[in-house]
């Protein structure tokens, strides 16, 4: 099974949430705060794609340069979910 979507050489993750009963995800490798809920994987995708469009549309607005995937912040963000106790 598929974790993770790619888009724009940003990778988003795939989580379910079942107190909220919805699925949702955030932008990996970077420390801008970015995330993204729906109901169903396909609706998933299509708010993770707008959700790096949206960042990046952001960034240009607020003159600011986008954060560019890091993967050494993946071992820290993998690092502190497990002390944290949560799951990927």
């Amino acid at each position: 099974m598929k974790t993770t979507f790619e888009y724009q050489g940003y990778r988003g993750s795939i989580k379910v949430s079942e107190v909220d009963n919805c699925l949702y995800g955030t932008l990996l490798d970077i420390t801008d705060l970015v995330t993204y809920e729906a109901q169903t994987v396909a609706d998933l995708r299509l708010e993770f794609l707008a959700a790096v469009d949206d960042y990046l549309e952001t960034c240009r607005t607020m003159n600011k340069e986008p954060q560019k995937p890091t993967p050494r912040l993946r071992k820290k963000s993998l690092d502190r979910n497990h002390q944290t106790g949560a799951h990927l």
